[in-house]
């Protein structure tokens, strides 16, 4: 589980309703919290006007778009890992912004992990003031989310990365560099046995050329 947030200065929340609500996601899933409105234009209309409450703050955010992923394992159903990770993002929004606007989609663009993204509205629901995490802050919610998915979830068999021992977090860097050397090495071997054959398969420099 690791949730990423990137914050916008303009209110772009047309463009990002378009981009979240597309053929990548799975319209079942979608959610809206504290926001009645249905359809892309209805919720950036409702969005814009809770904006619009604001107090003009210069470099000030108008929204936050985070996204919450996880790994697909092994002997875990699609359809029951995407109910789980409905469930794990209604709960990272009670803890991150229970008091704000939300809407989120659900993409399965991805063979190795689902994930969602999530429109937060810069402020609480019908409130002037920005509502905003300290980076100590986000970084405890990480933390807090990840021990809620390894007790509620352990069927999803999700490593732990937020709470890992600083022995955990070497080992697993050590396993990451070796995943990328052994990669390096098989296309290495890959372009190598490529060469090799249609050096044997041609006849001249210009069959070569077509081979390749």
């Amino acid at each position: 589980m690791i949730p990423k947030s990137m914050s916008r200065k303009t209110p772009s929340f047309g463009q990002l309703a378009t981009y979240m609500d597309s053929e990548k996601s799975d319209a079942r899933y979608d959610l809206h919290h504290n926001c009645l409105a249905r359809g892309r234009e209805d919720i950036e209309h409702a969005f814009l006007e809770n904006s619009k409450l604001m107090r003009k703050r210069k470099n000030g955010n108008y929204l936050y778009h985070e996204i919450l992923s996880i790994t697909l394992e092994d002997g875990v159903s699609l359809l029951h890992a995407k109910d789980c990770l409905r469930e794990i993002a209604l709960q990272y929004i009670e803890m991150r912004c229970a008091r704000n606007m939300v809407f989120g989609c659900l993409h399965e663009d991805h063979k190795d992990h689902l994930h969602y993204h999530l429109m937060i509205s810069a402020n609480e629901l019908n409130e002037t003031k920005r509502h905003r995490l300290t980076t100590a802050q986000f970084d405890k919610l990480k933390r807090d989310l990840e021990f809620f998915v390894l007790k509620q979830f352990p069927e999803l068999k999700q490593k732990r990365i937020n709470t890992a021992s600083r022995e955990e977090k070497k080992l697993s860097r050590k396993a990451a560099d070796q995943k990328r050397r052994a990669g390096k090495l098989e296309r290495q071997e890959e372009v190598r046995e490529t060469l090799r054959k249609a050096m044997q398969d041609a006849s001249s420099f210009e069959m070569l050329k077509d081979i390749l």
